[in-house]
């Protein structure tokens, strides 16, 4: 090295990769948070358009339709609660023989229902008018990230109408 001409030192090096690390993993860290976010964000939104769906089904159709919750299987299933013929079964919020489902989704691993307030329990039923069934009164229901940092809620109330708070 000529005289007058001076250079980093190993130890200057150093602390300038370890810095840059540093910022690397706070970054990651910040992205990971992110994207589990926007994924619970983007879950919550599925439920409501698929609430809103068997709501539209019901009026078009002019018979119930049903939303039943699973919380074993974290999934929910939309189906045409028309009894199959039968009118007692009509509208009881359960999957009757010859039933027609019409989607079963189950949640992303990383997501969970966490809390359902329905009622009835487990299910929302809307009937051909896009109200709920007639003496029930709607509720929530709560999905939460792996982690339960995170929650977020779709209400249902009794006209038939969802938000996502």
């Amino acid at each position: 090295m000529e005289r007058g001409q001076r250079g980093f030192t190993i130890i200057e090096l150093m602390v300038v990769v370890a810095i840059m690390g540093i910022l690397a993993a706070v970054s990651v860290m910040a992205m990971g948070s992110f994207g589990r976010s926007a994924g619970l964000k983007a879950t919550t939104k599925q439920l409501s358009a698929d609430l809103w769906h068997a709501r539209q089904k019901a009026i078009a159709g002019s018979v119930p339709y049903s939303v039943l919750f699973d919380t074993d299987d974290n999934s929910y299933t939309e189906f045409k609660d028309d009894g199959s013929g039968t009118p007692a079964n009509s509208g009881n919020g359960q999957i009757d023989t010859g039933e027609e489902v019409v989607r079963t989704r189950e949640l992303r691993g990383d997501f969970s229902l966490t809390d359902i307030n329905l009622d009835p329990a487990g299910v929302v039923i809307f009937f051909p008018r896009g109200t709920l069934k007639d003496g029930t009164t709607g509720g929530y229901v709560e999905i939460s990230d792996s982690e339960h940092m995170s929650r977020r809620k779709v209400s249902i109330t009794a006209s038939g109408q969802t938000r996502v708070e």
